[in-house]
């Protein structure tokens, strides 16, 4: 497969070549490029489009903020900001090696990257961590220096093999099918939920589901709900979409034994992962959950 590498960046007139017709600007208060986001919004309203996601009808009635004064004392540019990927690696510090693999060569092309940890003796087995990235269901990549680095460091120090998102011979001959685990962020968290309630519902017959990680999963009522609905604009059910906020019905069908909770103090989805706890107490399930 033939790559094209993103552009740090893009002049404003290159924007009536670009390909959709939706544009999406999020900035944050008390950001440095704050002014950026602003920037890139004004030149869309009238150039659109601005890519973003292809194939969704046009966004109307968009709020109409005005240019901040230091934006009008120079010409605006468009900022794309690149989603960097990185190679796979054998890491000669840890002993871990990293190896990708493509699903299906089907558009969409699926492709995940394994991590695996130092093998003692041919006939080793490891637990499995399938592990889903964070992004908002669509930024960033299994392939993002960070989840390189976090696989990475994941699978030496908990001893697991890593699938993100095989070679065969790697999983049949050094996982334990009996112990596999799901795990997320973020958005990458709501999904992994699913992926255990799925689980639940049909099983997978040679599989057994030990348990579940949710690092500050989101599952909507956040500020980021906006983005949800600006990608879903055609859904009927809108935040009550079972695949955004699981039903109660769900948390009692997860097809694990164990779920682990993380959440940050400061970090806005708190509140979010710890109603997913109490709320999973309480709806029937019976395993045991725990939140950090």
């Amino acid at each position: 497969m033939t790559e094209t590498q993103p552009r740090s960046g893009c002049g404003i007139e290159e924007h009536g070549g670009l390909v959709g017709d939706r544009a999406l600007v999020r900035v944050a208060e008390k950001d440095i490029i704050k002014d950026t986001g602003f920037s890139n919004y004004q030149p869309a309203l009238s150039t659109l489009p601005f890519l973003i996601i292809n194939g969704f009808k046009r966004l109307r009635n968009l709020p109409r903020i005005p240019l901040l004064p230091s934006l009008q004392r120079r010409p605006p540019r468009v900022f794309c900001p690149p989603c960097e990927k990185i190679p796979p690696s054998n890491d000669p510090i840890i002993d871990v090696r990293s190896k990708d693999v493509t699903v299906s060569s089907e558009t969409p092309i699926v492709s995940t990257r394994i991590f695996i940890p130092k093998i003692t003796n041919p006939n080793q087995k490891f637990p499995l961590l399938f592990y889903v990235h964070g992004g908002g269901f669509f930024m960033l990549s299994v392939f993002a220096k960070q989840y390189q680095d976090f696989c990475t460091t994941v699978s030496a120090q908990a001893n697991v093999v890593v699938m993100s998102v095989e070679p065969k011979p790697w999983l049949n001959n050094h996982v334990d099918f009996g112990r596999v685990f799901i795990g997320g962020d973020s958005a990458g968290g709501n999904i992994s939920h699913t992926l255990a309630f799925w689980f639940g519902s049909i099983g997978l017959s040679g599989l057994n589901l030990d348990g579940l990680i949710l690092m500050h999963p989101y599952f909507s009522r956040t500020e980021d709900d906006q983005m949800w609905l600006y990608m879903c604009p055609m859904n009927i059910d809108r935040l009550e979409d079972p695949w955004l906020k699981p039903p109660a019905r769900d948390l009692a069908r997860l097809g694990c034994e164990r779920v682990l909770v993380f959440v940050a103090e400061k970090d806005h989805l708190n509140v979010v992962g710890k109603n997913y706890y109490e709320e999973l107490k309480r709806n029937g399930w019976q395993g045991s959950v725990e939140i950090v």
